[in-house]
């Protein structure tokens, strides 16, 4: 689902960013950027219109229902499929043989049943057998694959700090109230070991490109969430998002092997 919807409206700033300056590693765009004092009512309604993006809301069109109803068709395939006396829950993962995907595709999957729950116009929305798959599937990433013992080299660094996690914390903002605290505290922890930094990837050397834009946006979604109940850790990750942003969004410098930047 990550990808189908246009990713807007990013805000923040960031304290950690103002440290890595100092030093010489980011550029000076950076001193612009400060941190909103964001209220706990934005942050509401901020996780609200980000679901809306997410769904569609209610304001959909023609075109739109048909993107819907492919959702909950894909959703009742994957309902169909669906079983916990597998240990990847679907039967054709099992063929999977790079683990990365394999829990990226079991993540996206369990987003997708998710959104055919949810989602206004769904010819699946509030089936409790979807909710139910939804509940097991999450407990079953957190118990089995995305936890803080998954490793780099089981998973591959991608899959950890990158494609995972955005369909997880959008199911989570999405179901929000709906779900096992424990088992989203589980995922949550997992998320904040692999994408707190959106500056570096591997825990190594400075994200790029892309790659940093995702990290920025998994880490926005984050701190989206975890305002909720700690309002200084959601405006921290909000402008360290911001900051990475800034970052990559600069002019690149043509150079041989190319340049960073856009």
């Amino acid at each position: 689902m990550a990808g189908q919807f246009s990713r807007r409206e990013i805000v923040g700033g960031s304290a950690s960013g103002a440290a890595l300056l100092a030093s010489g590693a980011l550029p000076q765009q950076v001193l612009a950027q400060t941190a909103p004092a964001l209220t706990a009512g934005e942050f509401t309604a901020l996780r609200a219109r980000y679901v809306t993006m997410v769904t569609g809301g209610t304001n959909g069109t023609v075109l739109y229902d048909d993107f819907i109803a492919g959702i909950a068709a894909e959703a009742t395939s994957l309902s169909a499929s669906f079983s916990t006396a597998n240990a990847r829950l679907w039967q054709d993962l099992d063929a999977e043989r790079d683990n990365g995907l394999l829990l990226m595709s079991i993540a996206r999957r369990v987003q997708v049943l998710a959104l055919a729950y949810f989602m206004d116009r769904s010819s699946k929305k509030g089936d409790p057998t979807l909710k139910a798959q939804v509940d097991a599937g999450l407990q079953r990433i957190a118990q089995n694959f995305y936890n803080t013992s998954a490793t780099r080299s089981t998973y591959g660094w991608y899959s950890l700090e990158i494609g995972t996690p955005l369909a997880l914390l959008e199911t989570i903002l999405m179901l929000d109230g709906q779900l096992n605290q424990s088992v989203v505290n589980t995922l949550l922890a997992a998320v904040q070991l692999y994408t707190s930094d959106p500056l570096r990837e591997q825990g190594l050397w400075p994200s790029n490109d892309s790659n940093r834009v995702w990290k920025a946006y998994n880490c926005l979604v984050h701190g989206l969430y975890i305002a909720k109940t700690d309002l200084v850790a959601g405006r921290e990750k909000v402008a360290a998002a911001k900051n990475a942003l800034a970052t990559t969004f600069v002019y690149a410098t043509p150079s041989i092997g190319g340049g960073e930047g856009f």
